[in-house]
């Protein structure tokens, strides 16, 4: 695998090409458990703070919801979509499955987390620029701030 981004600049920006990442595709299963619930709560704080653990670490780079009003209070639950996507730049295949594997809503049966691999081939110019930065030299991308987009529950 690949996982150096080319340094070449081309008129559209950096290139990403052959830069691999992988995708978690949250799909819900029967167990879910709401968020409006105390248990689908106090489910959604652990969530979160596994989130934050591996944002910290420089391995989560994107995450969210997806089709949010899928996980409305008055919602059915939702079993067989996907309610949750994760971007990962992580080493290999092994350690994208062992963190997607971990998520507090996989173990408690709620998500199953499907880990594909992505090679990131386009993507706007300006939007190319800072997260080849970004995936090459994180601690150059910039620093933090008030809004760093943080997981809080």
């Amino acid at each position: 695998m690949n996982t150096a981004v080319k340094a070449a600049a081309s008129p559209a920006g950096p290139s990403l090409e052959h830069y691999e990442t992988f995708v978690i595709f949250a799909e819900t299963l029967s167990g879910w458990r709401p968020p409006a619930t105390p248990e689908g709560q106090a489910l959604l704080a652990r969530h979160y703070q596994w989130a934050s653990h591996h944002k910290e670490t420089g391995a989560l780079l994107f995450a969210g919801p997806v089709d949010e009003a899928l996980l409305a209070a008055d919602a059915p639950t939702p079993v067989g979509c996907v309610t949750g996507l994760l971007v990962l730049k992580v080493e290999s295949r092994e350690a994208a499955e062992a963190i997607a594997e971990a998520d507090p809503f996989h173990l408690e049966g709620c998500r199953h987390n499907a880990v594909h691999s992505w090679s990131i081939r386009f993507g706007q110019p300006g939007i190319a620029a800072a997260l080849a930065m970004a995936l090459t030299d994180p601690q150059r991308a910039g620093a933090p701030s008030a809004n760093d987009g943080s997981v809080t529950p």
